[in-house]
């Protein structure tokens, strides 16, 4: 059988033919950012990990979910990308994996929920002659989620 020696100087060169290993962590870094940005109250970023560790340059980001937390390492340069609340260490990992990041479609879906309830409470409240504020509105919808529908 013949043998086949490859010389690779840069594994994050590697690529498929249109994208490199590099540029799809790169992307996948900025569309991490955009959702923990978008989720501020939920996510958070450290230089240490719950005990005390951390690999050198590095730091960890992550987002608290209705099913878990979801985790990226970044190296240091990235940091600023994330606009989220600073932890001296972070959360306890509670185990996740790569194939958990279906974590992150139950933020959207808690969104949706919210304002299909939200909507649903304001038309059941305009057909009933009962008059409520939009944020007392957005309130009942918020312990709906929260609590369940009664």
């Amino acid at each position: 059988m013949a043998k086949i020696t490859l010389d690779v100087v840069d594994t994050g060169e590697i690529s498929d033919g249109y994208h490199t290993f590099n540029e799809l962590y790169f992307h996948r870094m900025i569309l991490f950012s955009v959702i923990c940005n978008q989720n501020k109250d939920k996510a958070w970023k450290s230089w240490k990990h719950a005990d005390g560790t951390m690999y050198d340059d590095y730091f960890v980001v992550g987002i608290t979910t209705p099913e878990g937390d979801y985790t990226y390492h970044y190296h240091k340069d990235y940091w600023d990308y994330f606009d989220v609340k600073v932890l001296e260490h972070a959360p306890k990992w509670d185990g996740h994996k790569p194939e958990d990041v279906t974590r992150l479609l139950s933020l959207v879906w808690m969104k949706v929920c919210f304002y299909w309830l939200f909507d649903n409470i304001k038309i059941w409240y305009s057909n009933n002659t009962k008059v409520m504020s939009e944020e007392r509105l957005k309130n009942k919808a918020m312990l709906y989620i929260s609590y369940g529908i009664p």
